[in-house]
């Protein structure tokens, strides 16, 4: 009986989190293998276990993870059915924009599953929003056991929430971020090293996202928890209602997304 394989396109950005995250489940059993232009993210992925490297999808893919851009996508169809190779059994697409009718279009024999995982998937505590309306699989069965090492699952019904997703928890750890980055160089300025304002920030980050979770008030009202009338949280608040931070951050956020519905037409992938 021949080995299964996975094969890993495209380990930079969204790709390396969620190879670092999988490729453990499969690599006792299965035959890893990672395709990818830079030498030097081959080379961090291979010092992270056995696997292979290569140029070209094996003749037979059980199951490909694609990590590569949305205006790849034609070439990589065309370099498959040149060296003659079968199509993918199954193609776990983290392709912004693109859809799984899409996909088929190019790999017709292929199941077609779409996730949008985010970065904190690397260490296991991300989330990772997943569309598949195809036939269940072994395939399939195994990229589920896999993925749990990715963190929380969320399971949509209609592709276009993976969109909307990609906006919110795809590119949320930007903002995120963003944010920690001016608390620290804050705290930094308030005579903190890098190391105790990381510290600082970070739980405070940590603590907050579980304190979101478990309560049942509205971010609003948790965010009135912390503040005493003309006290000091006050202030800091207000200072980010005059520069209009909320509405900043949700305009950022519609944006991402739309741009996401946007990238479904080919022309606007440049």
């Amino acid at each position: 009986m021949l080995q299964k394989n996975c094969v890993y396109l495209g380990v930079g950005n969204m790709g390396f989190p969620v190879f670092k995250a999988t490729f453990p489940y499969f690599l006792n059993t299965w035959q890893v293998s990672v395709i990818d232009k830079s030498e030097e993210r081959l080379k961090l992925a291979q010092s992270l276990g056995d696997i292979e490297m290569r140029e070209g999808l094996p003749e037979n893919t059980h199951i490909l993870f694609l990590g590569i851009r949305p205006q790849d996508l034609p070439n990589l169809a065309m370099q498959n059915r040149d060296s003659g190779a079968n199509d993918p059994a199954l193609i776990v697409s983290m392709l912004a924009g693109v859809s799984c009718a899409e996909i088929q279009q190019y790999f017709p024999n292929s199941q077609v599953v779409r996730c949008m995982p985010n970065t904190p998937c690397e260490f296991g505590v991300g989330i990772t929003p997943i569309y598949f309306s195809g036939t269940f699989s072994a395939h399939y069965s195994a990229f589920l056991e896999a993925a749990q090492f990715m963190g929380e699952l969320f399971f949509v019904e209609k592709e276009s929430d993976i969109d909307g997703a990609t906006g919110i928890s795809g590119g949320g750890p930007a903002y995120v971020m963003l944010m920690a980055d001016a608390m620290i160089k804050a705290s930094q300025a308030l005579g903190f090293n890098y190391e105790e304002s990381k510290r600082l920030v970070g739980k405070t980050l940590e603590g907050s996202g579980k304190m979101l979770q478990m309560s049942d008030k509205l971010p609003a009202q948790l965010a009135q928890d912390v503040m005493t009338p003309n006290g000091t949280t006050e202030q800091g608040v207000n200072e980010l209602k005059a520069k209009n931070v909320e509405a900043a951050i949700y305009d950022a956020l519609l944006k991402a997304s739309h741009k996401a519905v946007d990238m479904s037409d080919p022309d606007n992938r440049d």
